[in-house]
């Protein structure tokens, strides 16, 4: 009687210790990496026209995240705002063959590129690689205040977790 319930008791601590903390660690595990970059050149800058640039994502981990929304940060520390008066970043996924480098608004339309960007929000990932698209505009631009960090918020199954990713900015350094 006594050994049952020992056996009882080791079972129920395996079932709501050891599971729960697996099932943790499990969904943890995974995380994004940054493959490439696209560098925009200085006249694309200081065009002020919108430009659509590609950029490769790979997701290491055993089960796919939904990607919730993805926010920038610049160099200042401060997260980059909807209102923001130098630079408008809008974040998309690329669905389709055609692979977006570093390419201006009215060619990506005319050639038919856009017709497979999706929103980012509530994005369910199907393999482990992506291509995150950013539309940006560039306004009153200055180069202080460059994109340091993007921050993608995402789910595996049913955690919500967060993953901040050093992002190289959109000027190239002298020494790169």
């Amino acid at each position: 009687m006594i050994q049952s319930k020992k056996l009882i008791l080791s079972l129920s601590l395996f079932i709501f210790l050891v599971i729960p903390a697996l099932f943790i660690f499990v969904v943890k595990q995974g995380e994004f990496s940054k493959w490439n970059h696209t560098w925009p050149g200085e006249e694309a800058i200081e065009s002020h026209e919108a430009l659509y640039l590609g950029y490769t994502l790979h997701w290491d981990g055993i089960t796919t995240p939904t990607i919730h929304h993805i926010s920038f940060i610049k160099k200042d520390g401060l997260m980059l705002g909807t209102d923001d008066q130098q630079l408008t970043i809008i974040p998309y996924m690329e669905t389709g063959e055609l692979i977006t480098g570093a390419i201006d608004e009215e060619y990506a339309i005319s050639e038919g590129f856009t017709d497979f960007y999706v929103p980012v929000n509530d994005y369910r990932m199907e393999e482990s690689e992506l291509r995150l698209i950013l539309k940006v505009q560039f306004k009153d631009f200055n180069h202080d205040h460059d994109i340091h960090q993007i921050l993608i918020e995402y789910e595996t199954l049913g955690l919500k977790q967060e993953q901040y990713i050093d992002f190289e900015g959109f000027v190239k350094k002298e020494d790169e």
